[in-house]
């Protein structure tokens, strides 16, 4: 992974952009209502994120009476594609991380039934929560096989 962090872009980095971004990978012309409730954001926060993305260059929009449509560009669909890879290169590592650092630990103590004095959190969650090594080793583990098959 030796230039995946660097590889990864700012600006798809936010993950409204991402995920509109992503839906419109076909590059045809959608919507915004429905990219807006697709991805699940209110009209005002696609806005701001879809206007950041078009001053970059990455897509265009084209206003049909009151409707606007969007369309990713060609240069958004390569930098799109670059950060998707460089993402799941990320991804990949990071579960070779937890697995590395999970095969290491000690032993959990039968009587206590955790490994650690205090859960690490992870968001809303902590990494306990969430199957513990083995859902994150597994989560990235899958990724890996779609990516690699």
């Amino acid at each position: 992974m030796p230039n995946s962090v660097e590889s990864l872009d700012p600006l798809l980095m936010h993950p409204v952009r991402l995920l509109g971004a992503t839906m419109l990978a076909d590059l045809q012309w959608r919507h915004f209502a429905t990219i807006a409730d697709t991805i699940g954001v209110d009209r005002a926060t696609l806005s701001t994120n879809f206007r950041r993305l078009r001053r970059a260059g990455y897509l265009e929009v084209r206003r049909d009476g009151s409707r606007t449509h969007w369309r990713l560009t060609d240069y958004g669909h390569d930098r799109l594609a670059d950060h998707l890879d460089a993402l799941c290169d990320v991804i990949i590592r990071a579960g070779q991380l937890a697995r590395d650092t999970c095969s290491r630990r000690p032993p959990v103590p039968a009587e206590t039934g955790c490994a650690s004095p205090a859960p690490v959190s992870a968001g809303r969650h902590t990494l306990r929560e969430a199957r513990g090594c083995e859902g994150l080793s597994s989560s990235c583990t899958t990724v890996a096989a779609r990516r690699h098959p």
